[in-house]
C-alpha cells in the first residue's frame, strides 16, 4: 500500500516515526520482546521478532490559530515460532510503553497519540504472524 502524505506534512509524519521509535527503543520490555529490532521495512532475513513501522496517512488541518494533521502510522508486530501470543505479547508492550511516556518529536508538538486498534493474522507460510496496530496523533506544525 502506498503512503499519501501531503508534502507539507511529511515532515511531520517522519518526526512522529522517528519520536516514536526512539519511545520504544527505550523501553526494556519492547527492547527485549523484539530484540531491539524496530525498523522501517522488514529486517534482514530470518531476524525475528521484530517491528517494522509500515503504512502513513496524513491528514492536514488548519485555522487561523496553528496548522496542524492526523497522522495515522501503521506498526506491524511480526513474529515466527511463539505463534499469536508472541505478536500479541509485543503489541502489549508497545502499548505500555507508549502509555507510560508520550514520545516528544522535535520538529512538531504532539498533542494526542492513541492505540486505534490491532489486528492480528497467520501468513500465508503458515509460521509467520503479523499484528498491525493502528497508531493516531494529533499533531501541531
Amino acid at each position: 500500500m502506498s503512503a499519501v502524505v501531503p508534502s507539507r506534512f511529511g515532515d511531520a509524519a517522519a518526526a512522529l516515526q522517528r519520536a516514536v521509535r526512539g519511545r520504544l527503543l527505550g523501553d526494556a520490555a519492547v527492547v527485549a520482546a523484539c530484540g531491539g529490532r524496530i525498523v522501517d521495512g522488514p529486517p534482514k532475513a530470518g531476524e525475528y521478532p521484530y517491528l517494522a513501522f509500515a503504512t502513513v496517512r496524513v491528514r492536514p488541518f488548519g485555522g487561523d490559530e496553528a496548522d496542524g494533521a492526523e497522522v495515522t502510522l501503521g506498526l506491524d508486530a511480526v513474529g515466527r515460532g511463539g505463534g499469536r501470543a508472541d505478536v500479541l505479547a509485543l503489541v502489549a508492550a508497545v502499548e505500555a510503553a507508549l502509555a507510560a511516556s508520550a514520545p516528544a518529536p522535535d520538529e512538531i508538538h504532539l498533542v494526542a497519540l492513541r492505540l486505534a486498534g490491532a489486528e492480528a493474522e497467520r501468513l500465508r507460510d503458515g509460521r509467520t504472524w503479523r499484528c498491525r496496530m493502528t497508531l493516531v496523533a494529533l499533531v501541531e506544525t
